[in-house]
């Protein structure tokens, strides 16, 4: 059953980006090999995305292996969880992540997250709740 629900692609420009970051999806997990304040190859995107307010946030604070945003895109609310992938938080930070996304309204609906990293995640106990559909980008 996994395996329907999950699903692996490249994304390789700003315009592939804002395609699967389209209305359908309400939050995205950016796992990061550079902190944020390196700028990493995604990091224009989702600056773009978020209307400049990572380039505020590597300016005005002190870098951290994690960083939260939240927008709004086509009326609904948009998250997005930076982390750097060597993190020791990570799987807990993943799955504090996922209890902020509510679920959309209507009885089969899923929660579309999408997963953002250099390679494959691998078996994560997060992946697995079956409240939401994940698909897994690489750059």
């Amino acid at each position: 059953m996994e395996s329907e629900a999950k699903r692996s692609k490249f994304i390789t420009s700003l315009s592939s980006f804002l395609n699967v970051a389209g209305a359908e999806a309400q939050a995205c997990i950016w796992i990061g090999s550079l902190p944020l304040s390196q700028r990493e190859k995604p990091f224009h995107w989702f600056n773009y995305l978020f209307n400049g307010v990572l380039e505020d946030q590597i300016n005005q604070f002190t870098p951290s292996d994690q960083s939260l945003f939240r927008t709004e895109q086509f009326g609904n609310e948009f998250h997005l969880l930076h982390i750097h992938s060597e993190s020791d938080q990570l799987d807990q930070a993943c799955t504090n992540f996922l209890k902020m996304i509510p679920q959309p309204e209507g009885q089969n609906s899923k929660r579309q997250i999408l997963i953002l990293s250099e390679k494959p995640l691998g078996t994560k106990k997060w992946l697995k709740d079956k409240s939401m559909e994940t698909v897994e980008y690489f750059y």
